[in-house]
């Protein structure tokens, strides 16, 4: 019986026919989906290391019973802890329904300007939202007052409620406000996804996300950054506070599947973010049937949000698995609005593994199994892996259940999650990727993803802008000369990786299911906007562009101004020198969102070109897809040319 499960290793190349299907994240060939052999499975008999010496290990009554107590309603853990639970309900220490803050709700209003024909409070709350988070940095406060002056109602999502009230409150971010615009704030921490409440998401039907981990020069900076944003001479930078990991690539996942939780939009929301998942994972081993191994779940650091699956598997005591398992959880999760599971794995060692779903919370019932595939790793690689729900089949203590006798899966009622390594595969086979011993499973997320897009917008505004940067793609780029590239992409590793998650993030924005845009700027300055402008695909140009230009971008985007940017990612640039400012002339003003998409076109701005480098080789001006394609029509030309002499 072979596996579900196939293999892509880079975004674009053409998917595996097979249910499953992984990708490799960094660095590594491309591989055709292997063909798994199997093994028939005799009374204790193991597949594990050659060698591997059968030693009689002791059974241990300790931990069945805490594993057994565990699952059955939270054995003795729940009774021992109950007091503090109960006096932590009392203090308001447990989550419950969301608290006000002092200043008032959860999402304040700080300003509102009467609509011409005297809209009334009701109706302006009825408004759609358009949600700026990193709304007191340099480009997120300009989205604001962009927004603002076309008549949006603008929620600022911010991690210091305090900072932003009176940033944001100040005359030159109201005086240009249109009527019937409206100003409201609400705090969270994106690298914290316990503080993105639903209520921040109420109403907001488009996001611009401008966050981004705090650089800042080593010999220091005044209060207000004016080193910093200046943008045009160097100056020693570092990375203070939070890591680019926790901010670019975390805090953007976090910020998408909070969202896509409110829209009820399958790709992109995280499982391990669902309440109860990641903190309710128990053991769940093979000493349940006699066996010896010993398994663990525990919550990723900050930063590196997931879980970690580790412990030793033995074949001892005709043992041979080790699992992790929710508790029963409630509310149920509803996942049908995806189509199946994306893993992001590391430390898989080329083993396969099993992911089980439950819909029936009886302790000993059917469930629904998959069996994916790792690959062996470096220590900073990772790898994602597909698991199309329909893919999932019906087993009972790891034998199939005849389609007569079981539903399919239904993604809309997940009482259980559970992931397990085991020598076993179904109905006698082995698993031909197993080694008994220790093992330690890194996922970052696991996501429900959707086939193509699924929010339902055509043409019009992107749900979600991210505003990355020029150079993503450029380090460990095949041939580039860093020497001759902006400091940024020189001082990568310097700074914690800043491009190379921002490139993640993206990935993560381009795969949510949601209509996008990502712009990737230049250099960005405090100069007035109106420069010449540079659209450009491929992530090759240089130079430096206004903030102003970029939330003028922006603003023009989710107004549904700009179609052209809908599921396109470009860099934005201007023509002006570096070192030479720009100074609007007399009577120029902002762009109209009608020049915004002129300049997309002339640029021939298309969809699904990044400039990503895949499989070691530079996509260009090319899709994903159509880079695959080239390298194998390259592959086989000089094949096909011997007989043409």
């Amino acid at each position: 019986m072979t596996t579900a499960l196939g293999h892509r290793f880079a975004a674009g190349t053409r998917r595996a026919t097979t249910p499953a299907r992984a990708r490799l994240v960094a660095g590594s060939r491309r591989r055709r989906s292997p063909s798994a052999t199997t093994v028939r499975c005799r009374a204790g008999q193991g597949a594990g290391r050659p060698g591997e010496e059968k030693k009689k290990k002791k059974w241990s009554l300790r931990r069945f019973a805490g594993q057994l107590l565990f699952f059955r309603g939270g054995g003795l853990k729940r009774v021992a802890t109950f007091p503090v639970r109960l006096v932590g309900k009392a203090v308001g220490l447990v989550r419950g329904k969301p608290k006000t803050t002092a200043e008032g709700d959860v999402v304040e209003v700080l300003f509102e300007a009467e609509a011409e024909g005297g809209l009334g409070e009701e109706a302006a709350a009825g408004a759609p939202v358009v949600m700026v988070a990193g709304a007191t940095g340099g480009v997120g406060k300009r989205c604001v007052a962009t927004l603002l002056s076309r008549g949006a109602r603008v929620r600022c999502l911010v991690r210091d409620a305090a900072k932003a009230r009176a940033m944001l409150t100040a005359s030159d971010c109201l005086d240009g406000a249109a009527p019937g615009s409206r100003l409201e704030l609400c705090a969270a921490d994106i690298t914290q996804p316990k503080t993105l409440l639903p209520e921040h998401f109420e109403g907001v039907e488009r996001v611009v996300c401008a966050t981004a981990c705090k650089v800042a020069p080593k010999e220091g900076d005044t209060e207000n950054r004016d080193k910093y944003y200046q943008g045009i001479k160097f100056f020693d930078p570092e990375i203070v506070g939070d890591t680019p990991q926790a901010v670019d690539f975390g805090g953007v996942k976090n910020l998408l599947s909070a969202f896509q939780a409110v829209l009820g939009v399958g790709g992109g929301q995280d499982v391990l973010q669902m309440p109860g998942v990641a903190s309710g994972f128990g053991s769940l081993d093979d000493v349940v049937m006699g066996g010896v191994s010993e398994s663990s779940a525990r919550v990723a650091t900050a930063g590196d949000s997931g879980l970690v699956f580790s412990g030793v598997v033995r074949t001892e005591n005709n043992g041979g698995f080790a699992s992790v398992r929710t508790r029963n959880l409630e509310p149920r999760l509803d996942l049908s609005a995806g189509s199946g599971l994306r893993l992001r794995l590391s430390g898989g060692a080329g083993l396969r593994y099993k992911v089980l779903l439950r819909t029936d919370p009886a302790f000993d019932a059917v469930g629904y199994a998959c069996s994916f595939d790792t690959s062996k790793l470096s220590e900073n690689e990772w790898e994602e892996v597909e698991i199309p729900f329909a893919s999932f089949k019906p087993v009972f203590r790891a034998k199939t259940v005849p389609a007569d006798e079981a539903p399919v899966l239904d993604p809309s009622n997940i009482c259980s999650v559970q992931l397990m390594l085991s020598k076993f595969e179904y109905d006698g086979e082995l698993n031909p990727k197993f080694e008994a011993g220790e093992f330690e499973l890194r996922i970052a997320s696991m996501e429900v993803y959707s086939e193509g897009e699924v929010d339902g917008e055509e043409g019009g505004a992107p749900r979600f802008v991210y505003v990355s940067s020029a150079g993503v793609t450029r380090p460990n780029r095949p041939g580039i000369n860093v020497d001759e590239e902006p400091p940024a992409v020189k001082l990568n590793d310097a700074l914690g990786g800043i491009l190379t998650y921002k490139l993640e993030a993206e990935d993560l924005v381009r795969r949510s299911g949601l209509s996008h845009c990502v712009v990737r700027p230049c250099a960005l300055t405090e100069e007035d906007e109106g420069a010449d402008l540079v659209v450009s695909q491929g992530d090759t140009i240089r130079g430096k562009v206004a903030r102003q230009d970029v939330a003028s971008f922006i603003a023009s985007a989710v107004m549904g101004e700009v179609p052209s940017s809908l599921g396109a990612t470009f860099e934005l640039g201007t023509t002006q020198p570096f070192p030479v400012p720009y100074v609007a002339g007399e009577g120029e003003g902002a762009r109209t969102g009608e020049e915004w998409e002129q300049a997309l076109r002339r640029a021939n701005v298309r969809p699904g070109v990044t400039g990503k480098t895949v499989d070691g080789k530079y996509t260009a001006t090319m899709t994903e897809e159509e880079a695959a394609a080239a390298e194998e029509e390259e592959a086989r030309s000089p094949q096909d040319a011997w007989y043409s002499w």
